[in-house]
């Protein structure tokens, strides 16, 4: 099957992934509850080799990096991915998110998750007892 842009990929070997930001893409992985056992294109046997052609996809579409998030309904796929390479970037409620960098002759700009954020403020009163607030 042909790309837009008449490359051929075999769709049917690599996992489903949309554009993400900054030249990426992003694999979301449905919770197990989501996918009949039929037609589970995550199933833990085949996962790992999906992913790894899904990698070698991206590599030739010219993407800096890959995302997947993974539910905990199917944290077993974790390790997987682990092995072709990605780790852990962050996790909120029941997901995890990995990441790999994909260019092996420039260093990593996938940024570091924001644990905590900070805020400023400021109050000026002048002599005729104007006020300035300032909130960032």
């Amino acid at each position: 099957m042909l790309d837009e842009n008449g490359n051929e990929y075999d769709w049917d070997k690599i996992l489903p992934f949309q554009k993400n930001t900054h030249n990426s893409v992003k694999i979301v992985v449905p919770d197990e509850e989501q996918t009949s056992k039929e037609d589970d294109l995550y199933d833990a046997d085949t996962f790992h080799n999906k992913l790894e052609a899904t990698i070698a996809t991206a590599l030739q579409l010219q993407k800096t990096a890959i995302w997947i998030t993974v539910p905990s309904s199917r944290a077993r796929l974790i390790e997987e991915a682990s092995k072709s390479g990605f780790s852990f970037h962050h996790a909120e409620g029941h997901t995890a998110t990995l990441s790999k960098w994909l260019l092996d002759d420039v260093e990593s700009r996938i940024p570091t998750y924001a644990t905590h954020q900070v805020g400023v403020g400021a109050v000026v009163i002048n002599a005729k007892h104007e006020i300035l607030c300032v909130r960032e």
